[in-house]
């Protein structure tokens, strides 16, 4: 498993123009998390590990989430 792959760890944040931007930007990047945590579960033996990958892939997909209601009530 690559970082790279995941597109989370990015040289180009630049300064963003709008607030959208960073809700925009924040929200793929935890949905980039979510998927290396799944990744990760499904590929390790340990049970516990995998255990702490899946409960990791849903604290990220919670913050997703209320990322997501922000979004909405930036956009009001």
């Amino acid at each position: 498993v690559y970082l790279s792959e995941y597109n989370i760890l990015n040289s180009d944040v630049n300064i963003f123009k709008h607030r959208i931007e960073i809700f925009i930007f924040a929200i793929k990047k935890e949905q980039a998390s979510v998927k290396l945590y799944k990744d990760l579960a499904a590929i390790v033996n340990n049970q516990d590990s995998r255990k702490l990958f899946l409960w990791l892939a849903q604290q990220e997909t919670e913050h997703k989430r209320q990322l997501g209601f922000e979004y909405k009530d930036l956009l009001k």
